[in-house]
C-alpha cells in the first residue's frame, strides 16, 4: 500500500471514530464536521497558507476524539458537571493528544488537539498557556469550537442567533479568545451574509463552554 493510500486510510479510519461517538453523543460528531468547516474559513481569512490550513482542518474534524474516553455519565450529563467530573472532562484534550501523538498522518496536529481549551488570558487547560503561547491552529479551532456551540442547542440552553453569538464572542474577546481571531470570524459572517452589524454591547456572559 503506498503511502498516500496509507495515510488516506489512517485519516477515514479516525474520521470514522467520531462518526461513531453519533451513537453515544450526536453533539459531539456532527459539532467537530461545522468546527472544521468554519476553521478553514477562518484560517483562510487570516491569509494562512494551504498546507497550515489543511492541518487546521484534519485537526479540528477530530479535536474531540478525547472525548471516546470519558464516561456516558459525565459526558451525556444534562445537568452541571460537580468539580470532580469536570477534572475528568478537561482531560480529553490530553487523551485526544495521546492517542493521535504516534501517528504520522496526525503528528503536526497534536498540538492543536492538545491546547485547544486553552485561554487567551490563561484561564484555560490544560497547562494555562496564554497569549500567542498557545498555538494559531488552537486558537482558530477555539473561536470555531465556541461559536459552534453558542449557535447550537444545549441541554442547559437553547441555541443563540447569530448576532446574540457575535456579543458573545464580542464579550470574550481579548479575554478568552484571540482578538484577531475573532474578527476574522466576525468577517467572515458578514461576508457570507449570516451577520449584519451588531452593536458591541456586552452580555451577562453565558455558562463556561
Amino acid at each position: 500500500m503506498g503511502y498516500t493510500r496509507l495515510r488516506r486510510s489512517a485519516t477515514e479510519a479516525f474520521e470514522k471514530i467520531m462518526k461513531a461517538l453519533k451513537w453515544r453523543d450526536e453533539y459531539t460528531a456532527t459539532h467537530s464536521e461545522r468546527v472544521a468547516e468554519l476553521s478553514v474559513k477562518i484560517a483562510r481569512k487570516l491569509g494562512l497558507s494551504q498546507d497550515e490550513i489543511e492541518r487546521i482542518k484534519a485537526a479540528a474534524r477530530i479535536h474531540d476524539i478525547g472525548k471516546i474516553a470519558i464516561p456516558d455519565r459525565i459526558l451525556l450529563k444534562p445537568e452541571g458537571l460537580s468539580p470532580e467530573e469536570w477534572e475528568l472532562m478537561k482531560q480529553h484534550p490530553l487523551i485526544g493528544a495521546d492517542i493521535i501523538k504516534d501517528l504520522e498522518v496526525y503528528k503536526d496536529c497534536v498540538d492543536i488537539v492538545k491546547y485547544e481549551h486553552e485561554r487567551w488570558d490563561g484561564s484555560g487547560y490544560p497547562e494555562g498557556l496564554k497569549g500567542e503561547e498557545i498555538p494559531l491552529g488552537a486558537r482558530i479551532v477555539a473561536v470555531a469550537d465556541v461559536y459552534d456551540a453558542l449557535r447550537s442547542d444545549r441541554p442547559y440552553r437553547p441555541k443563540l442567533s447569530v448576532e446574540e453569538a457575535v456579543r458573545e464572542l464580542r464579550r470574550m474577546r481579548g479575554k478568552k479568545l484571540d482578538p484577531k481571531v475573532v474578527d476574522a470570524l466576525i468577517e467572515v459572517l458578514k461576508e457570507e451574509g449570516e451577520l449584519a452589524e451588531v452593536p458591541e454591547r456586552e452580555t451577562a456572559g453565558l455558562k463556561e463552554l
